[in-house]
């Protein structure tokens, strides 16, 4: 009995240390030959077999693009574009690669690349303007917003009249792009955030976002679905944080999120800041921090958050 125990322990024994061999070979197997970008969802292979730069973030990119930005001659430079690393976030339109020298490289999308990537909607390719003149077609046809024209929104009397039908009119008065290449075909995409007024001289305003996504640069479509879904996260985390709110809510199938306000966008994700108003608030927003979205992965992370008590009345 005690020599079967025995047996049946040193088998035991080595059976965890198989497991733990194959665990390994699989681990080694996994890592050694590849580099994965998690939030671009991207894998490819290494040059050399290495553990090196296995998994790539956001902040190792940006400090390639440092790395690159603080060499002390053309030379230098040069030798950092003929990394099979650096050449292959290139490829990836992850780094952006400046014709002349003299210019600085750019994580992609970022504020120091040489392309336009934010500005008014009068700015954006005429394309781009009529197809965004659709969307307030779509607006009025969904009775999102209680939108109306702009012509509309000046007949004052007719105004007056939706308000006594519990309706409350408004108008695009302002929008601005974010331009991004989301579906890396080498033509700009488009996030477009507007913001709306009343037409009946009260104080509610409102804003919030489409995307357009190139199918060749004379054709763009509305991707719903991707507006959808940051904004689905962020209604989640305010339920999660304040319950109902009047700055983010559902309302017939469509998400309302007045505080959101995008101000970085790159394909794979998503940063700005937020305000909830939450539940028994005043008039001001309680709640405000910034916040940044995974495409991939669709999660909502927030940061620099601050809270405003209500004042109590005394």
């Amino acid at each position: 009995m005690d020599n079967n125990k025995v047996n049946e322990g040193k088998q035991n024994n080595n059976s965890t240390f198989l497991t733990i061999i194959l665990v390994v070979i699989a681990f080694v197997g996994a890592t050694l030959p590849f580099h994965y970008i998690p939030g671009d969802f991207y894998v490819f292979p290494k040059e050399n077999l290495t553990f090196n730069n296995t998994f790539i973030f956001s902040d190792d990119i940006q400090k390639m693009v440092d790395r690159y930005n603080n060499c002390q001659n053309i030379f230098e430079q040069q030798a950092i574009k003929n990394e099979y690393l650096h050449q292959k976030l290139v490829e990836r339109r992850l780094i952006l690669n400046k014709s002349n020298s003299e210019n600085p490289l750019s994580e992609n999308e970022s504020e120091s690349s040489d392309e336009k990537k934010e500005g008014s909607l009068e700015e954006l390719p005429i394309v781009v303007r009529k197809k965004f003149s659709e969307w307030e077609n779509y607006l009025i046809e969904n009775s999102i917003f209680d939108y109306v024209t702009e012509e509309d929104c000046n007949q004052e009397e007719k105004m007056l009249q939706l308000y006594e039908n519990d309706k409350y009119p408004m108008h695009i008065v302002s929008a601005r792009y974010l331009s991004c290449d989301l579906n890396y075909d080498e033509i700009d995409d488009y996030v477009i955030s507007y913001s709306l007024d009343n037409c009946v001289q009260g104080s509610g305003r409102g804003n919030d976002i489409i995307v357009l996504k190139s199918e060749s640069k004379s054709k763009y479509q509305f991707d719903k679905e991707w507006a959808h879904n940051l904004k689905k996260a962020f209604l989640n985390y305010a339920k999660e944080t304040v319950g109902d709110d009047e700055y983010v809510f559902l309302r017939d199938g469509y998400i309302y999120a007045r505080g959101l306000n995008i101000e970085d966008v790159r394909s794979y994700e998503v940063s700005g800041t937020f305000e909830l108003k939450g539940e028994g608030a005043n008039c001001c927003p309680q709640i405000k921090g910034d916040f940044k979205y995974t495409t991939s992965s669709k999660e909502f992370f927030v940061s620099s958050v601050t809270k405003e008590e209500e004042p109590v009345l005394e």
